[in-house]
């Protein structure tokens, strides 16, 4: 898989299909807070590599999702980093519309999220998105267009797993 198109530069610590998926995919289905901080720590420790950022924007889940698992992962993930970079955390993008991305093509990915986000505010220059999955790189494209429309320059993305791992640097 390549980087996500309108991203400059992304990073994952691991595959789904791994072990570190495996934390993930409980953290998220079962709603376990502590698993999650502790991804957000890993992640973390990882971005201190990565270069100097303005600010952390997260890839706010839906709020039935956030109702239903109990915790917007993206947003605590992205706490962590913020944290650990000294930088703020911005919760800079809406989610729109409805339905999930689970089980899509890509193809049907990209066409379904398009005009699904919009900032809310003025975006900083240097932005790194955080979420918890890069699978097809739709949505962090749609989310890194939307960002640079609202001013930023360079859009990072960091998760803690991808499903594919050609093109994707590990911190």
């Amino acid at each position: 898989m390549e980087a996500p198109r309108l991203v400059d530069a992304a990073w994952s610590l691991g595959t789904y299909g791994g072990p570190l998926g495996a934390l993930v995919r409980q953290a998220k289905f079962r709603g376990d807070l502590a698993l999650t901080d502790a991804i957000g720590d890993w992640l973390a420790a990882a971005a201190s590599g990565l270069g100097p950022v303005d600010c952390v924007v997260p890839v706010q889940a839906q709020w039935w999702r956030v109702l239903s698992r109990g915790q917007d992962i993206p947003v605590r993930l992205g706490r962590s980093v913020a944290r650990a970079m000294d930088v703020p955390l911005v919760c800079g993008l809406r989610r729109t519309g409805t339905g999930t991305q689970v089980g899509r093509s890509r193809a049907e990915r990209r066409t379904h999220i398009a005009g699904h986000y919009h900032a809310t505010c003025t975006a900083s220059p240097r932005v790194l998105l955080v979420d918890d999955v890069l699978t097809t790189g739709a949505t962090a494209s749609t989310c890194a267009g939307v960002i640079r429309r609202a001013g930023a320059t360079w859009v990072g993305l960091l998760t803690p797993v991808v499903r594919a791992w050609q093109n994707v640097k590990k911190p």
